[in-house]
């Protein structure tokens, strides 16, 4: 795989950083999944050129923004715009998330097509995750 790709959706990270994430690289995003160890670039102070969509399977971590410390909320989905500075909090247990980075330019495109509108900044809000079946279920 060539390296470069996965900084496109990752930022200025080395092989060494993600000994301990899954990742896999698509055409306009990435999945990244810590899978046990410490993800040590995620400690530090950074900056994403795509967006992070990130499904937390926990609530026992915490993300700074801001200078402000957002909890993981499990079953929930964090939203982060590019170039936002953000770092997680080290804290006893391990990360356990899901984050979908996917490319600027083609999610701010689907997103003008689709809503007329023009994507908003994501400064780690969360949004919650709907059952689309029970609700078709019911209509």
């Amino acid at each position: 795989m060539d390296f470069e790709k996965v900084r496109e959706f990752a930022g200025p990270v080395s092989l060494e950083d993600l000994k301990y994430v899954d990742h896999y690289i698509g055409e306009h995003m990435g999945i990244f999944i810590p899978n046990g160890g410490l993800f040590e670039y995620a400690l530090e102070p950074h900056r994403l050129p795509a967006y992070l969509f990130a499904f937390m399977y926990h609530e026992h971590g915490f993300v700074s923004i801001d200078n402000r410390l957002i909890t993981f909320k499990s079953g929930s989905l964090l939203c982060i715009s590019p170039m936002v500075e953000r770092y997680e909090v080290p804290t006893d247990l391990q990360s356990r998330y899901c984050a979908v980075n996917i490319r600027k330019e083609h999610i701010e495109e689907l997103y003008t097509k689709y809503t007329a509108k023009c994507i908003p900044e994501f400064r780690g809000e969360y949004y919650e995750l709907t059952d689309g079946l029970s609700e078709r279920s019911q209509a």
